[in-house]
């Protein structure tokens, strides 16, 4: 977990951070997680794609912006931006290597046998709604869970002020 805002450099810390990350009861195992997503809300969305697809350090010290020795960029599509507009801190970002196979976000169906909602009659027969009214109450549920199932799989960035 950091605390830094997204660029350049810090994507380069939060790979290299995850790459180190060791095996479960193996610390001499390491993963070699590399990030090949960058989970943003909408604030950061072109700030990624700045640094995913320039082919220079954007906004780096010798950097495109500074007007020194320009250093190129290794990130250069290296990962996909993707964009969560229902984040509400506009300045958090994640780092998340999801591969085929190791999902990094695990989706289980509690109390049920498949992916099918459960619909149930809300009404109170007793009430006569249904006779006089016409009037049937339903409710739709599907009782889910979603949560990371292997925390070495992201990186993320909790940054003050957003």
């Amino acid at each position: 977990l950091g605390t830094t805002a997204l660029s350049w450099a810090e994507w380069q810390v939060a790979a290299n951070a995850m790459a180190a990350f060791t095996a479960a009861g193996d610390t001499a195992y390491r993963l070699m997680n590399r990030p090949n997503r960058c989970v943003v809300p909408t604030n950061l969305y072109y700030t990624a794609e700045e640094i995913r697809t320039s082919l220079l350090a954007p906004g780096e010290s010798g950097g495109a912006t500074s007007g020194g020795n320009m250093q190129t960029a290794n990130t250069a599509r290296d990962f996909q931006t993707v964009e969560v507009p229902h984040w509400t801190d506009s300045n958090n970002w994640c780092a998340v290597a999801h591969y085929p196979g190791r999902p990094f976000v695990m989706i289980a169906y509690l109390r049920s046998f498949g992916k099918e909602p459960r619909v149930e009659i809300q009404s109170d027969p007793r009430s006569g709604q249904v006779f006089t009214n016409g009037v049937i109450t339903l409710t739709s549920t599907l009782p889910v869970a979603v949560g990371p199932t292997d925390w070495r799989q992201g990186y993320k960035e909790n940054v003050s002020g957003g």
